[in-house]
């Protein structure tokens, strides 16, 4: 299965300039950048007695097309219990493809990004801390939708992705959350 992903990927990012090619009409309105930042949480399911972890993301993309972005960010998330502390980074990068209709007050998304993970897992005992680390590919798909403030600003109201990691010998499936503020330089919707 996850080389079936891996390959659908390769194929949508080989589409690219063929689907850039029928968008030049646009092209005279420059690349539209978007910044966004906020809070995100991971319901980490790698067993009994793992804690979900919090944290926040920051990103960037680039509109390509009036529908598709290229889109990277990174993410750290964070939870402390007991005795133990645990630590998940991410770096996603990948297409994200939006529905723009005008007579819509939001703007659905629907995404799917590959990267790589990283958990940090600590257990304090008798003032002795053993440290655990662990490094893989891990990947997201999922969606959401944006509210529209202003011509700039942009409330990320819900980005909602299955998001499977690589961790303590197997993969978990989980399930990840974001919600934030997006700030675009450049039209919101370039190409229209």
């Amino acid at each position: 299965m996850l080389g079936r992903l891996v390959m659908a990927c390769a194929m949508i990012f080989v589409a690219i300039p063929a689907w850039a090619q029928t968008e030049a009409h646009g092209m005279h309105r420059g690349l539209t950048i978007e910044a966004s930042g906020g809070y995100a949480f991971t319901q980490f399911n790698a067993g009994p007695g793992w804690p979900n972890v919090i944290g926040a993301y920051g990103s960037v993309a680039v509109n390509v097309t009036p529908w598709m972005q290229i889109y990277g960010d990174g993410i750290a998330q964070y939870r402390s219990y007991a005795n133990t502390s645990t630590t998940i980074y991410t770096n996603d990068f990948g297409p994200r493809f939006f529905l723009h209709r005008k007579h819509l007050p939001v703007t659905p998304f629907a995404e799917f990004f590959a990267g790589g993970a990283r958990l940090d897992f600590n257990v304090t005992s008798s003032g002795t801390t053993t440290k655990y680390s662990q490094n893989g590919f891990s990947f997201k798909t999922g969606g959401g939708f944006d509210i529209p403030l202003t011509r700039r600003w942009t409330f990320r109201a819900i980005d909602i992705d299955y998001f499977n990691t690589p961790f303590l010998g197997t993969r978990q499936s989980n399930i990840y959350f974001a919600s934030g503020i997006v700030y675009t330089f450049g039209h919101r919707n370039y190409p229209r």
